[in-house]
Order: structure tokens, then C-alpha cells, then sequence
């Protein structure tokens, strides 16, 4: 399997009783079948006589997990399992959700922080680190410009899954901003990088201008009472 989630429960399902039915006070004596591949933290039990599930602590997004049930093991008959069984299995990166402002959004507010949402609980130092903000002047196209640094604070949901950058001071009217974070940088709680890089711009809001009056100018057949 690819793709699996990182708070997946790892469930085995055998085709005979392999423990006998014991009291929940013995079951920590029951034998516990599966290695894994890189090592897993976690807890299993017993949900039946021949049905074992395994509840990780959580799994390292964007790994192979390679997992054994070791030849040897006896059911409650005396029947032996002859080899080990193997299977693998791949979990997902974490990945951006969601980035506001959003690519190429204009008339941005001047106040507005940077929000990043992601898939999984991540790691806020790496990410910190791996994050840019850039001021890009008002023309980059026709007027190259050095890209000056935005200073601001960074603050966190309570999962780690959502990061809010605000800069210290009010933005620039009229300006091109580049947001960037380097996926191998941004890692997740569990240390897994990003599955991509992230690069987008946006435009803040113009100056102040008046776009209309009402009555508009040389109405001749105003009403009087607007």
C-alpha cells in the first residue's frame, strides 16, 4: 500500500486461534508478533483469539515500513507458523494544504499575516527556518530589484498543523511579495521533509483613489433629494 496515513492502526488477522481467551489482567502475557522496520513506537492487544491491531504513536510520514511476523510462532493447537510473514507498506509525505494570501492574489490587505496549513503535525523550528517572506518592490518585471527580507513572528495552532506568519510592521501599498518554503527544510514532527517546495507571489493594495462619485460629475438631472 502507498499512501497510508500516518495515524493508521496496523491490524493482523491470522486463520486459526493463535492465543487462548484470557482475562484483560493477563493479556500483557499474551506474545505480541510484529517487528518493524524502522522501529515503531506504539501499543497492540489482542482483539480476539486470533486478531492482533497495533496502535502507533505515530508513523514517520513519507517512510517504508517494513513489517514481520517472525516463523515460529504457535497457535493454541501446537501448530507452528513455518516462515516469516512479510509485507511493506509506504506512508504520506506531508504536504501544504492550504497558503493565504493565495498565489498571485492582489489588493492584499497591508495588516494580513501569512497562513500555512499542512497535512500533518510538524516540526516548527525546521519550518520557521525553512520559511521566507520577500519584499519585490513595485515593478520586479521591469525593475530588477534585491528581494528585502521580511521580519515578522511566527505563531502556532495547538496540533502544529497550522502556521501563522505576521509581519512586524504594516506592508507596502502597491508591492509584489514572494512567499517561499524549501520542502527539504520544512520537515514534520516525525522528521519527514515535504513532498514539494513552495514559491508564490502576491500584490498588496493600491493607494487610496476615488473610483466614482454620486451624482456623477456634469449630472445635469440630479435628484434633489439624493
Amino acid at each position: 500500500s502507498e499512501a497510508v496515513a500516518t495515524v493508521s492502526v496496523i491490524t493482523v488477522i491470522f486463520n486459526r486461534p493463535v492465543v487462548p481467551l484470557v482475562s484483560v489482567e493477563d493479556m500483557g502475557d499474551l506474545p505480541h508478533p510484529l517487528s518493524f522496520d524502522p522501529p515503531v513506537e506504539g501499543a497492540g492487544e489482542w482483539l480476539n483469539t486470533s486478531i492482533y491491531q497495533f496502535k502507533p504513536d505515530e508513523l514517520r510520514g513519507g517512510t517504508t515500513y517494513t513489517v514481520t511476523v517472525e516463523g515460529g510462532l504457535e497457535d493454541v493447537t501446537g501448530g507452528v507458523l513455518q516462515d516469516d510473514f512479510v509485507w511493506s507498506f509506504s506512508t504520506l509525505p506531508p504536504e501544504l494544504l492550504d497558503i493565504e494570501p493565495e498565489s498571485d492574489e492582489t489588493k492584499v490587505l497591508l495588516e494580513a499575516p501569512v497562513e500555512i496549513t499542512f497535512s500533518q503535525r510538524m516540526d516548527p523550528a525546521a519550518v520557521e527556518q525553512a520559511f521566507q517572506l520577500v519584499s519585490l518592490g513595485t515593478d520586479p518585471l521591469l525593475v530588477p530589484i534585491e528581494p528585502v527580507p521580511v521580519a515578522g513572528t511566527f505563531e502556532w495552532n495547538d496540533t502544529n498543523t497550522v502556521m501563522t506568519f505576521q509581519p512586524d510592521e504594516r506592508l507596502e501599498l502597491i508591492t509584489t511579495y514572494r512567499i517561499t518554503l524549501d520542502g527539504e527544510q520544512a520537515l514534520s514532527e516525525t522528521g519527514a521533509p515535504l513532498v514539494a517546495s513552495w514559491e508564490s507571489e502576491f500584490v498588496t493594495l493600491p493607494p487610496p483613489n476615488i473610483l466614482a462619485t454620486a451624482p456623477a460629475d456634469g449630472t445635469q438631472d440630479a435628484s434633489p433629494y439624493g
